[in-house]
């Protein structure tokens, strides 16, 4: 079993964004993301290859697009 979660801006006053990634013993996988107001959960059966390769499609794809995101903001947003 996997369960891992935690706040995205953990000394934030003005922010409970979290997420939570949890791997039942039945071998669901689930992954939320929430903010005060709305979340996504992306979910799995890890028993069915084709689900598996389902999610890590749904995880690469996330990942690549958090970081072009984060590319973009430190490129208009931050000054040096």
């Amino acid at each position: 079993m996997y369960n891992k979660k935690n706040f995205l801006a953990p000394d934030s006053r003005h922010s409970m964004a979290a997420y939570h990634a949890f791997i039942d013993n039945a071998s669901i996988a689930k992954l939320r993301i929430s903010d005060c107001q709305h979340a996504i959960l992306l979910w799995n059966d890890l028993t069915k290859p084709k689900q598996v390769e389902e999610m890590l499609e749904k995880l690469k794809s996330l990942r690549e697009g958090i970081l072009g995101f984060e590319e973009y903001i430190k490129l208009k947003y931050v000054r040096t």
